[in-house]
């Protein structure tokens, strides 16, 4: 019998362009200072010049990553594409994981989308939403603890290590196997 349990990834905007400076505020791009602050650059686009956004991801063309980052395109396009290109690199065409969530934090990639066990090593307490049964398994449930203030709260831990999280995107269940079933961690107990 198999548990299931939601995984989670995290939609991760960096600090270079964010979603303000999408809506025409232009801002300078920016890299993490020695204590991971934003830190201001003087690099900023020629007047009529359009911003590249790149929006990087490790699934393949065609996936669920994939398609939502091809949906953030088009939407970022559409909202300010006279002043924005964005394009999207799958299959890891811009690192791995760490090396896009590195990218962020240094902004030279403006959006990644990577599991939140990928910021563990930079915001330890994102990977709570990683802890097998915490999170309720109603979609309903677990959609109105998205938009709670403790999840805004825990989204903000990344910003004091130099980029932003703007969502957190569910993109599906992990099974858990073994050779009984699994239904809550106590049976686990014992298993490797």
């Amino acid at each position: 019998m198999k548990r299931k349990m939601f995984a989670i990834a995290v939609f991760v905007l960096a600090a270079a362009l964010s979603f303000s400076a999408c809506a025409g505020t232009q801002q300078p791009a920016a890299e993490p200072s020695a204590a991971g602050q934003p830190a201001a650059s003087s690099a900023q686009p020629a007047p009529g010049e359009k911003i590249t956004m790149k929006i990087s991801h490790v699934s393949s063309p065609g996936s669920a990553r994939d398609l939502g980052c091809q949906k953030l395109k088009e939407v970022v396009e559409a909202t300010v594409g006279d002043k924005v290109e964005a394009q999207v690199y799958p299959s890891s065409q811009l690192g791995g994981q760490r090396d896009q969530v590195e990218g962020a934090q240094f902004g030279t990639i403006e959006c990644v989308v990577v599991p939140t066990s990928y910021l563990g090593g930079t915001t330890p307490m994102m990977t709570l939403l990683d802890t097998p049964y915490l999170l309720p398994g109603d979609p309903e449930q677990l959609y109105e603890l998205y938009h709670s203030d403790a999840i805004k709260a825990l989204m903000d831990t990344t910003t004091e290590k130099g980029f932003y999280t703007k969502a957190i995107w569910q993109t599906g269940y992990k099974a858990w196997t073994a050779n009984k079933p699994l239904i809550d961690p106590a049976e686990m107990q014992g298993l490797k």
